[in-house]
């Protein structure tokens, strides 16, 4: 439980971060970004689900990883477990994933501190079933075929291409 409202925390400051920044792009530009939003998601969900995961490999890595390793094994001698779940959960915004990275696209895209905050909360809370499952042993999701979990990215883009494209069209919002 630590680790999940750590990584609900660190996702809730980082794209709260990432949304005062796009806020300060936003007023840099002579035309809002906000109606890219849906398009920019849609098209980050199609490459994740479409790209093969070994392309994905060759992501920088991030720079200063032997001073992490270093304080991680400081930490893991000197804080009690509970403590230490919470900061690995608020650090994992900081793994590369190509998921992740169309998140900080959305929170930049928002340009609002307070939408960036919560596409990063709901990002984080989104993904609290599946990690749940996971930490709890559950086999199914080992069992699951590999097309599967390319389905799940693929449908998301297409209701996001769908609301985009009516939202443009109705010009209204819900």
């Amino acid at each position: 439980m630590a680790w999940h409202l750590g990584r609900i925390a660190g996702y809730t400051a980082v794209g709260a971060l990432l949304g005062t920044f796009g806020r300060g792009v936003s007023m840099a530009l002579t035309r809002s970004i906000t109606p890219a939003l849906p398009w920019v998601l849609a098209g980050a969900l199609l490459l994740s689900a479409l790209v093969p995961r070994q392309a994905w490999s060759h992501l920088p890595t991030l720079p200063g990883g032997t001073q992490i390793r270093r304080l991680w094994r400081w930490l893991r001698v000197n804080i009690s477990q509970v403590p230490r779940a919470a900061l690995l959960g608020a650090l994992t915004p900081l793994l590369p994933c190509g998921l992740l990275y169309a998140m900080f696209a959305a929170a930049i895209a928002s340009g609002s501190t307070g939408q960036g905050a919560v596409l990063g909360g709901a990002f984080a809370l989104g993904a609290v079933p599946a990690l749940a499952a996971a930490q709890l042993g559950s086999r199914w999701l080992a069992r699951a075929p590999a097309w599967s979990r390319r389905v799940v990215p693929v449908v998301a883009a297409l209701v996001l291409i769908w609301r985009a494209a009516m939202t443009t069209t109705h010009h209204a919002c819900h």
